[in-house]
């Protein structure tokens, strides 16, 4: 009889025969990204295929959903609550691609003013920004567009750009030394391929039928192409897929292209450009260019494809006898010329990624072993060992006069592939970075790495608080971002871009991984993060790139402290020298090309010591001294150089088609003035009422902690060099315009010129008491400064270092006599300067518009008037309210079309929409100097539009 089992029985049996009765989780399966395979698919079949490209000036180019289309975005800064954001997406205005050849690839310059858009045909597309982030216009071309499958472009390079990119001074370390740190920077000169004349670029293409053109800019910035053909078995049966670029610091390229068999074909370019010897770039440029290419074979590897000795377990090393080939498709292809970091050039390097994407039929498959995707990275190093022709057998020939050692060496080149590494993920981009020293990997599952070059290891926090290499290193990190198709690296890749297959973005940044990084006080670690943080905005300082991407990681609330440590030491990581001598004080032009990264320096700091609210940027003293610095210097500058327009001034009036021009800036710099004394007065007094003040006697410690609590920098304008010099060239242009302003609006010969003049001469006659009366205040500074320096006997270093203090924000020791005078003494001694004045009208003048008062009727005029930071004049009425495009005005109405403006994408101040069709001398024509000059905002940040909606697109 059978044995028999209650229920109960067979339960506790199943549960012996197959583990306990707790219920078993199985993990869900994560489901691939939409459109995944579609993508690698993609990579796979062409090298150039970039969707979305971020450009060094902060611009955002991506290819639409479906291929037709390009928008563009600007990186900036919210006028409204500070934080950073992609503006708008703004249509590009370019011709709808065709279902059968949609556009595939966008590509930036090296200065991020040219886009190049390529379609699927390989035909070529050129547009350049026209003085604002994403408005763009097509550049004329003259290229040989076909519609032709085997013409699609599966490889490219940009020319480097002259004089920007032929000497670099790079940051490699920062070391701590005592309370400050030492920046480690050396100079190298690269001679790599360019177009022969200054700013002009160029750039090359490989296509998939072999075909190498050079596409160039002439001296009329209209673009032409060169052409030739590559060397290879047979471009119609094995067309080539992907293909790469290296420099090679000789004037000449190396490039390596992949064809469909898995060969890498190596070949050297040379552009001849067919110039005449003996000019120079100047000249080059006034010359229209007939260049020809001629591409020399070297060799051929024929294993183009991933391999391993040992699978998939970490230990990627090749032996001959053990290679395995793994299954993989080549996605990727770089060539990555020797570096520039000292005592580690390397070797030009092939990198090629190969990935496997499993499909997802297969991965249903539960016959079949469950499949991952994942990359693997491959690197060949190219070798070029000198190599004798002639075979050593030949010396046996007793009627041969030399031997085999004898006959002159030729070059032979050879690939040393060096070991496979695999990633648990699949690489869906690749950007070599810091002069192709580290590797950007950003992969299918968000995560975003950066490796070494050389051994391909991550860079990770060390902890160190000594040395500091980079912001990886240093604690700063990308969080995962969603998984996601198409990855863009910003300007100095602490920013990420993420896009779907559906076109829309996400915005990310790096975060520091230690904890909030507002002080540095408490925490080691912090300082050495500023650090880095100083050692990358030195980088990208030296490179024409913004640093709008690294403002973006630092806290707007960090402390005085912290952001006086950013700013001190990026003077010194930029060797910034602010003692101005009697030659400099005699030039202005010559101190201002000298002042570039010192102007770099004074962004920053107006930037960390602002915060946005409803009335309007508030800011703290080392911002507004920073801000008033930057504002004194352009418009020294945009005078000194209109001045210089006029030849000999004397004699010269100033032209009444540009009369309207010198307007704004005459009035500025005289309202300035007034400002600058209405503020010494006001500290003056209040000193005077102070327990502390002494007879006049006062310490360093009681005027530092009135100018902090007021934000009162005017007295710093005066006691530091630079600004002192640039305001004591005020006084020639303001002399020479007012003589003929007062004469000319009286006198000129018809009713037009007397018009153009008169509102000169109002200007001048409103300013509360004779101008001249400031230079005389200036000249009394200038003395006393210079007093104070020979009594202690300072050096060319001490006086540097006093200086920079100063421009901080902090009146140094040394310097109280001339202090402690210029707001006693010089102010209310009998015969000096308010005998000379009527301190009441100075009082009671309106300068809200200069935006330094911090007064509560300042702010509010503020919040009803718009002001171009530029040409100095109002441009909003009390009513009329800004928007960006797209947006409605904040009373709900719409802005007039009427209104065009630009916004800085950094500190948010706005000037005048003005370009060669449109300013404000004329109806039909802007003034010269506003339109080359304003190309960036006063604080060096870029400009994007605001106010008129359709401005914004392209013609």
């Amino acid at each position: 009889m059978p044995l028999m089992m209650d229920d109960h029985d067979q339960q506790y049996v199943m549960d012996d025969l197959f583990g306990d009765s707790e219920a078993v989780h199985i993990p869900a399966l994560v489901p691939p990204i939409k459109g995944l395979d579609q993508r690698i698919d993609e990579l796979q079949e062409i090298g150039c295929c970039q969707k979305i490209a971020w450009s060094k000036t902060g611009c955002v180019a991506a290819i639409t959903a479906g291929g037709r289309g390009i928008d563009l975005s600007a990186f900036h800064r919210s006028p409204s609550d500070g934080t950073w954001q992609l503006g708008e997406k703004i249509a590009l205005a370019i011709p709808a691609a065709s279902d059968e050849f949609p556009y595939i690839h966008v590509a930036w310059g090296h200065l991020g003013t040219d886009l190049v858009v390529i379609d699927a045909a390989g035909r070529v597309s050129i547009y350049t920004t026209i003085y604002a982030l994403a408005r763009m216009n097509p550049s004329k071309t003259h290229f040989a567009n076909h519609e032709d499958e085997m013409g699609a472009i599966v490889g490219m390079h940009w020319l480097s750009l002259i004089p920007h990119q032929q000497k670099a001074h790079i940051p490699w370390s920062a070391e701590r030394n005592g309370e400050d740190w030492s920046f480690q920077i050396s100079s190298a000169t690269f001679n790599h391929a360019h177009h022969p004349a200054e700013s002009k670029a160029g750039f090359l293409t490989v296509g998939r039928n072999g075909s190498l053109k050079l596409r160039f800019q002439q001296p009329d910035s209209s673009w032409h192409e060169a052409s030739t053909e590559l060397e290879h078995i047979d471009s119609a049966r094995q067309p080539f897929t992907h293909a790469a670029f290296a420099p090679d610091n000789n004037n000449t390229l190396l490039l390596v292209a992949h064809n469909v068999i898995g060969h890498l074909h190596t070949y050297r370019v040379r552009i001849s450009w067919n110039v005449p010897p003996g000019l120079n770039p100047q000249q080059i440029s006034k010359l229209a260019l007939n260049p020809t290419l001629k591409v020399t074979s070297l060799m051929v590897e024929d294993r183009c494809y991933p391999e391993s000795s040992t699978g998939i377990d970490g230990d990627m090393t090749t032996g001959p006898a053990q290679q395995i080939q793994i299954p993989g498709q080549l996605t990727h292809l770089s060539f990555l010329p020797t570096t520039p970091e000292p005592g580690s050039a390397g070797l030009p390097t092939v990198l090629a990624i190969f990935s496997h994407c499993p499909s997802p039929i297969a991965s249903l498959d539960q016959t079949q072993p469950p499949q991952s995707s994942f990359s693997i990275v491959a690197r060949w190093e190219l070798h070029q060992p000198q190599s004798h022709h002639l075979h050593p057998a030949v010396d046996q020939v007793s009627s041969k006069r030399k031997t085999v050692g004898g006959v002159p060496a030729r070059p032979t080149f050879r690939l040393k592939r060096l070991p496979d590494f695999m990633t648990g993920s699949l690489i869906l981009s690749s950007f070599p970075i810091f002069f192709n020293t580290t590797l950007a990997f950003c992969q299918s599952d968000g995560t975003i790495e950066f490796r070494q070059r050389s051994t391909l290891n991550v860079i990770i926090p060390d902890y160190s608080t000594n040395r500091v290499t980079s912001l990886s290193q240093a604690g700063f990190a990308f969080s995962n971002l969603d998984p996601t198709l198409h990855i863009a690296l910003s300007a100095n890749h602490c920013m990420a871009v993420a896009m779907q297959s559906d076109g829309e973005y996400k915005l990310k940044s790096m975060e520091y991984t230690f904890g909030p990084l507002k002080s540095i006080e408490d925490d080691p670690k912090n300082h050495a993060a500023i650090a880095a943080l100083v050692l990358q905005h030195t980088a990208a300082a030296n490179q024409y790139f913004t640093s709008d991407d690294i403002f973006a990681l630092i806290d707007p609330d960090i402390t005085d402290t912290t952001s006086r440590a950013f700013v001190a030491q990026s003077f010194r990581a930029l060797s910034v020298n602010l003692d101005c001598n009697q030659d400099e004080a005699n030039n202005a032009m010559s101190l201002m090309n000298r002042s570039t990264q010192f102007v770099k320096c004074l962004s920053a700091q107006a930037y960390f010591g602002s915060s946005n609210s409803p009335t309007g940027i508030q800011r703290n003293l080392p911002s507004k001294l920073a801000w008033a610095v930057l504002n004194i210097r352009y418009t020294t500058q945009i005078m000194t150089m209109m001045m210089r327009m006029h030849g000999t001034i004397d004699k010269t009036p100033p032209r009444p088609d540009i009369a309207a021009s010198f307007l704004g800036l005459c009035r500025w710099m005289m309202n300035m003035m007034v400002w600058i004394i209405d503020e010494l007065m006001t500290l003056g007094k209040t000193l005077r009422r102070l327990p502390g003040y002494n007879k006049g006697n006062y310490d360093r410690a009681l005027l530092q902690s009135r100018l902090t609590a007021q934000a009162a920098p005017a007295l710093l304008l005066l006691l530091s060099s630079f600004s002192r010099v640039m305001m004591k060239n005020w006084q020639q242009p303001l002399a020479w315009i007012s003589r003929f302003a007062l004469a000319l609006a009286m006198n000129a010969p018809t009713p037009e010129m007397r018009a153009a003049y008169a509102p000169l001469q109002v200007a001048f006659t409103e300013c509360p008491f004779d101008w001249r009366r400031f230079e005389a205040l200036v000249s009394e500074a200038n003395a006393q400064v210079a007093a104070c320096y020979k009594r202690a006997g300072f050096s060319d270093a001490q006086r540097g270092a006093t200086e920079k203090e100063l421009m901080m924000g902090v009146v140094p020791e040394v310097l109280m006599p001339a202090a402690r005078r210029l707001v006693g003494g010089a102010l209310f001694d009998a015969g000096m300067l308010l005998d000379r004045i009527d301190p009441a009208r100075v009082v009671f003048h309106d300068i809200r518009w200069v935006g330094l008062d911090p007064s509560n009727r300042t702010r509010q005029w503020q919040s009803e008037h718009v002001v171009d930071v530029c040409q100095k004049v109002v441009l909003r009425p009390k009513g009329l309210q800004l928007q960006a495009k797209g947006d409605q005005g904040m009373d709900g109405g719409a802005v007039a079309e009427e209104q065009r403006w630009r916004r800085c994408t950094r500190c948010g101040a706005i000037m005048e929409d003005v370009t060669p069709n449109h300013g404000r001398d004329s109806v039909d024509r802007a003034p010269t100097w506003i339109v080359n000059i304003a190309k960036h905002c006063v604080c060096q940040g870029g400009w994007m539009l605001v106010g008129w909606p359709e401005n914004a697109i392209g013609a």
